[in-house]
């Protein structure tokens, strides 16, 4: 008895962006169907159109495969769910399924450093993650998935430790997980440094460490300061580039522009208004 939703599975290899082939025995579950064009459809509903040559995805596959950022070594499962229609799903070189989330032109993006070294277990009650959002505008043409950015919220640990924890969604959408390697990360002007990217497997953490440093002292980046990491580039070495830098927020005085850490907050009690007097915090 033959299944009602069947499976097959390709891998790509060199020269797999001129067309993906059909495996001859998955034509018997095609029989009675019209075989000269296919409907791929993701899990968010959305589908292309690819024409079929013999036993071949040819006719809008190239688009398909670049709107995807697919790449030798990715292995992709197609279901048919009848007359010709293929949900899909794709599998990166860490065996990972990749994730293609709904991307719309102006999207909000969430990011967490968690410092877990500081925490004895994720799920203790004194854990403090933080957690900031930017809105970003970003093109919806070509590799420009919300998944390809990521806010980088600079503070003193990440410089102090020389560590970034990249965020589990990022990581694993982009197959960084598992992966331990050297990683370039580029400024404004797109001068490289070169830092090491980790992965800790009990946390399922991924993260750069040696070279941030320098990276931090080169640019002048504070805590406070804030900025996107686009991944341009996702090969041996991933290229992180760095996106619309914010400095910390300044304030205006009499002397001129003052960075905020030059300022204090003055908390009034019943006490202090009884007895005039302001004592500096050291």
């Amino acid at each position: 008895m033959l299944p009602s939703k069947p499976h097959f599975f390709q891998p790509l290899l060199p020269g797999f962006k001129q067309g993906l082939s059909i495996p001859v025995s998955f034509f018997k579950h095609l029989k009675g169907q019209e075989c000269d064009k296919a409907v791929f459809r993701s899990s968010g509903g959305k589908v292309w159109h690819v024409k079929i040559n013999g036993r071949r995805f040819e006719g809008g596959w190239e688009e398909f495969a670049q709107e995807h950022d697919l790449h030798v070594g990715d292995l992709l499962v197609f279901r048919h769910e009848g007359n010709m229609v293929f949900d899909f799903m794709v599998f990166d070189p860490s065996e990972c399924e990749r994730e293609y989330p709904l991307f719309h032109v102006k999207q909000e993006i969430q990011t967490s450093e968690e410092e877990e070294d500081q925490l004895p277990n994720k799920s203790s009650p004194g854990e403090v993650t933080k957690k900031k959002k930017k809105k970003v505008e970003l093109s919806s043409k070509g590799k420009t998935a919300a998944s390809s950015y990521f806010v980088v919220n600079v503070t003193s640990y990440s410089i102090r430790s020389s560590r970034l924890n990249l965020s589990r969604e990022f990581a694993r959408t982009n197959g960084l997980c598992n992966r331990r390697c050297k990683i370039v990360l580029k400024n404004l002007e797109g001068r490289p440094w070169v830092a090491d990217l980790g992965f800790k497997k009990s946390s399922n953490l991924v993260y750069i460490s040696q070279g941030l440093r320098s990276f931090y002292t080169a640019n002048n980046l504070e805590p406070g300061d804030s900025f996107i990491f686009e991944l341009i580039e996702n090969w041996k070495k991933p290229v992180l580039k760095m996106r619309e830098l914010t400095r910390k927020k300044q304030v205006k005085t009499e002397s001129g522009d003052k960075a905020i850490s030059s300022c204090f907050v003055v908390n009034m009690t019943a006490y202090s208004a009884r007895r005039p007097r302001i004592v500096s915090a050291q």
